[in-house]
């Protein structure tokens, strides 16, 4: 008899779902599940929703709440593009439109500061690897490490660049102010000072 219930209630939700035609009606049921799931901090579920909700209704706002759960797993340069796509489509009140901007203005300084740390650590990498120091086996290590970076910080310069049409996000430091500083163990890394 139960079995009977859940095949019933399975079949009740597949007709509802395809009674609901209209896109608003698909968009509010993809924010309904995804606004629980981000209440209870589900952030990669409540993504998902809010993504399915956008693609099925074109409601701008849902960019917003993509941004917000992109921004909750830590995805800031991927949450930046959400809220920059959502100003760009021009919708929503002069109060959120504002809101939006501050969040993307807090997410580019906070990327900003984060592309330079790890351009910073490319220099470092590049720094140790031309110095010859070390095993082949860590010297290997080192250079796809340094590849890798590279090329995330491209990605995300290039992306966030043309993206948000500023001229140049990322600032890179300059070489010359960093050497290598061989320590005691022979490996540390160090900032020089210039006065």
């Amino acid at each position: 008899m139960s079995k009977l219930v859940v095949i019933a209630l399975l079949l009740l939700g597949s007709t509802v779902a395809r009674a609901q035609t209209t896109p608003e009606e698909y968009g509010a049921a993809f924010y309904d599940v995804g606004r629980q799931r981000y209440a209870a901090s589900n952030f990669e579920d409540a993504l998902d929703e809010f993504e399915l909700g956008f693609a099925r209704s074109h409601e701008p706002a849902f960019l917003v709440n993509i941004g917000q759960c992109l921004r909750g797993l830590d995805r800031i340069d991927e949450a930046a593009m959400a809220y920059k796509e959502f100003l760009d489509l021009r919708e929503g009140d002069s109060r959120l439109r504002a809101e939006v901007w501050e969040a993307l203005d807090e997410l580019l300084a906070q990327l900003e500061g984060r592309l330079f740390r790890v351009a910073r650590s490319a220099i470092f990498l590049r720094a140790y690897l031309d110095s010859g120091i070390g095993a082949p086996a860590e010297r290997a290590a080192a250079a796809q490490t340094h590849k890798e970076l590279i090329a995330r910080l491209i990605k995300v310069d290039d992306t966030l660049t043309l993206g948000l049409g500023r001229v140049h996000l990322l600032q890179l430091p300059d070489p010359r102010s960093l050497v290598y500083a061989p320590s005691r163990a022979g490996r540390d890394l160090a900032t020089r000072t210039t006065p």
